[in-house]
């Protein structure tokens, strides 16, 4: 599977990554997407090291850094491939009445608090 105009590969969650500006661009789709967490640019599954934590730190991170809120516009779930762990970050395409989604001017939050 590569990635496409809906689905995007991350290596690994780090607070240098900007997972909110993907999903910002998801939310702000007509389609929706995937974003893989644990999958490299070339495909290769890489895992993920600490999956609750991970998943934890994404959810925490798209509530406390986007505006308006997005609860309840996307999923983050647990794959296993291949004995390999990855997750995935499901936005969903939001309907024009929405607005549009931007990342928080006022402070970063990066769940590593």
């Amino acid at each position: 599977m590569p990635e496409t105009h809906r689905i995007e590969f991350k290596r690994e969650l780090t607070p240098d990554l900007d997972l909110e500006k993907e999903v910002i661009a998801f939310l702000n789709s007509h389609e929706g997407g995937l974003i893989y967490v644990g999958i490299d640019n070339a495909a290769n599954r890489l895992g993920v090291a600490d999956v609750d934590g991970d998943m934890l730190k994404i959810k925490d991170r798209i509530k406390h850094n986007l505006t308006p809120s997005a609860m309840g516009l996307f999923d983050v779930v647990d794959e296993e491939q291949g004995g390999v762990k990855q997750q995935a970050v499901s936005p969903r395409k939001t309907s024009p009445s929405m607005g549009n989604f931007n990342g928080s001017s006022s402070s970063r939050h990066d769940g590593n608090e």
